[in-house]
């Protein structure tokens, strides 16, 4: 029941603020507000009170013509119907008005009537009610305005100037000890009704912090509820996503090999069937590739490294590389330069700028039916001010006329995996992946990456490399002259494979009989420091890093200990951050990755000759 009464009160005062607004009441203000709030409330109670009392009070105070008595009620009434019906005025006018004109009555009523009428009664709770709808300061100043008025009415006493019945029944005596007690239980009902307020107010900001924190907390648990389903719907999309890419050159390499074993097949059809097997088997590798390249950004194991490049030889390079990937879509693929670079050489890791531009060029390519892509770069120079200083930059750019990306997903394309959630209408390959490495190399080279798209009509990818000045072009080891003879020497070599995988020692020796007249072939570090003590004639070691019993790091330093002149090639299927330079460091002269490339391994043994 009191529950529905406060409901049904709340209610009436709501209804009461949205058809008598005042300007001044702002609900944002906390405490305030409530104080006005309570005023209306007791407004709204006060009101019929005082209009069932008015009419035997101004019937009494005719009767025994108590005039002024008759006109304070009348005011009080005309003042009531003001407050309550007045549009517009601001609270605290109708406030300060409601405290004046009771306070003035109950003084009157405290002289005409003395201690037998409401006059005391009234002085309390005028005073109560200024303390809750002003503040324990105006509470107070009432009780003081109390104490001014009686000392005030105490001169009458003295000179016996008033024939009122109050002067002539209370003597002065009486009448300091009843404004004494009067004034004392006065100050103590304020202070009393200003401490619930204070605890109230502090109990209300106590509930408002509580309920912020909940708020807050309802806003996080959400959050995470959504970061759980969309992780959900990651994961989902990822094991779909990679369960297809997986599967699919899976399918190409096992189903061609499959045919490639069939009687009677010719000639044009298994070099047919190995093409595919290659470019499944490059798929999946390009796959592995990423996920761990992905992983390894993640553990913060992607070191960067500085070096000079030729930015010319890198952008050629990436045309013609996949240049009829594009004419195999009919795509005309070109290569458009701004400002050239000095020189054309610039310092920056060259693996990840070529890996950024592949990608980009790549992602192009895979989603442009028809028209054509064009990528290049363009030299920002510095622009300095007395306020601002911006270093020069090389921006480069991949255009296509492609299907276009939304607006709504220009930032997400640079998530992982985020192309399992793109509905597209015909299915493309990959794992949603090279444009989040292309963000993280990016940014890794302090630069930045941004697109700007619109469906149907095409996409234009930008990103920025800070450009660290000219360098004089310096000649590499792939444009050293290579010294008479040395073709042959690649194919004299005395080679020691020290490998504990069969299948990866079956490959090494085919790539090896390419450049070797004799292999041996070795399953542990302990077996290949025997071999070799045995064969002084070895030239070369492909040393495993990673094996069961002795590492390849360990029988690296073992064979240093006695030979410092064999050429030692460390080779990896971990290829983890810091394995190179362990590998440099127990005393290898050079590291490769597997799978290994026939090219690679010989490029890695020319630049060694070279240098000798």
């Amino acid at each position: 029941m009191p529950g529905n009464y406060l409901k049904f009160r709340t209610e009436i005062v709501q209804k009461y603020l949205d058809h008598y607004p005042s300007p001044d009441i702002c609900k944002e203000h906390g405490l305030p507000y409530l104080r006005d709030k309570l005023f209306i409330s007791i407004s709204l109670i006060t009101f019929p009170i005082c209009c069932v009392a008015y009419i035997p009070s101004i019937v009494i105070s005719l009767l025994t013509h108590q005039w002024i008595i008759g006109f304070f009620d009348t005011l009080c009434m005309l003042a009531l119907v003001f407050i309550l019906l007045g549009k517009n005025y601001r609270i605290q006018l109708k406030k300060t008005l409601f405290s004046a004109i009771f306070y003035t009555l109950s003084i009157i009523l405290f002289i005409y009537m003395g201690m037998q009428g409401p006059a005391v009664i009234i002085l309390l709770c005028i005073s109560v009610l200024i303390t809750l709808f002003h503040s324990k300061r105006a509470g107070l100043i009432s009780v003081a305005l109390n104490l001014i008025i009686f000392l005030l009415i105490l001169p009458f006493f003295t000179i016996k100037a008033s024939n009122e019945i109050f002067f002539q029944k209370y003597t002065i005596e009486s009448l300091m000890v009843v404004c004494f007690n009067l004034i004392a239980f006065n100050t103590l009902v304020v202070l009393s009704a200003a401490s619930l307020v204070d605890q109230l107010n502090e109990s209300f900001l106590e509930e408002k912090k509580l309920q912020e924190l909940l708020r807050k907390e309802s806003v996080e648990l959400l959050l995470a509820k959504q970061r759980a389903e969309e992780s959900d719907r990651l994961k989902s999309a990822f094991l779909t996503n990679m369960s297809h890419e997986i599967r699919t050159p899976m399918n190409g390499i096992l189903g061609f090999t499959d045919l490639l074993s069939e009687p009677q097949l010719d000639d044009r059809d298994q070099q047919k069937y190995l093409g595919i097997v290659k470019k499944s088997a490059a798929r999946m590798f390009n796959l592995i590739n990423e996920i761990v390249e992905i992983a390894k950004i993640e553990s913060g194991q992607t070191e960067v490294v500085y070096k000079e490049i030729n930015l010319q030889d890198q952008i050629d390079h990436i045309f013609y590389l996949l240049k009829p990937e594009a004419d195999r879509k009919n795509l005309y693929l070109s290569i458009a330069i701004g400002i050239q670079v000095p020189g054309a050489f610039i310092r920056t890791d060259g693996e990840k700028l070529y890996a950024i531009l592949t990608n980009l060029v790549k992602n192009a390519i895979k989603y442009t039916e028809k028209g054509s892509i064009q990528f290049g770069y363009n030299l920002r120079s510095a622009v300095s001010s007395e306020l601002t200083s911006q270093p020069a930059e090389i921006v480069f750019f991949v255009k296509d006329t492609g299907i276009g990306i939304p607006a709504n997903r220009q930032k997400a394309i640079f998530d992982r995996f985020v192309q399992a959630d793109i509905e597209d209408t015909e299915a493309r390959q990959g794992a949603g992946l090279g444009l989040s490495i292309a963000k993280s190399y990016v940014e890794m080279l302090n630069g930045r990456i941004w697109v700007e798209s619109e469906p149907g009509k095409g996409s234009m990818f930008y990103f920025t490399l800070p450009y660290l000045g000219e360098l004089k072009e310096t000649p590499t080891a792939n444009n050293l002259e290579i010294p008479e003879g040395h073709e042959s020497w690649l194919k004299d070599h005395t080679v020691l494979i020290v490998e504990d995988d069969e299948t990866s020692s079956v490959f090494i020796s085919a790539i090896a009989r390419k450049f070797s007249r004799k292999i041996f072939e070795v399953q542990s570090g302990i077996e290949a420091i025997k071999v070799f003590r045995s064969n002084p004639d070895i030239d070369l070691i492909l040393m495993d890093i990673r094996m069961s019993g002795m590492s390849g790091y360990e029988a690296t330093r073992q064979i240093r200990q006695f030979n410092k002149d064999v050429f030692i090639i460390a080779q990896t299927a971990h290829a983890m951050i810091g394995d190179k330079e362990k590998a440099l460091e127990a005393g290898c002269d050079g590291y490769i990755t597997k799978p290994i490339s026939n090219k690679k391994l010989q490029e890695l043994i020319r630049n060694h000759w070279n240098k000798k």
